[in-house]
């Protein structure tokens, strides 16, 4: 996705579709919060999905489960690299924290 890439629709019909997703995603998991980035894990399933409540599940399938102790652990952000690497089977090169 291009940097400040919106969903599908008008640029405030996305960006509202945008916030309702990400604060689904924050009431559900209030342990975990937003992190910086969560737009951008956002905004392919927006452009997918043109139902909000089919995002919202998918962002919270790969956050809040099969991400979720990357995100709660000591390791921070290099751990949230290295999950993402498991989950789409593509090894990032050169990221490095």
């Amino acid at each position: 996705m291009p940097d400040g890439y919106i969903p599908a629709g008008s640029r405030a019909r996305g960006l509202q579709r945008m916030r309702e997703v990400l604060e689904q995603l924050c009431a559900r998991n209030p342990d975990i919060g937003y992190w910086q980035g969560f737009t951008d894990l956002a905004a392919p399933l927006l452009h997918v999905f043109h139902d909000n409540a089919m995002a919202a599940a998918c962002l919270h399938e790969l956050v809040a489960v099969r991400m979720r102790s990357s995100f709660l652990a000591a390791s921070g952000l290099q751990g949230v690299l290295d999950e993402l690497d498991q989950v789409g089977g593509v090894k990032l090169e050169g990221a490095k924290c």
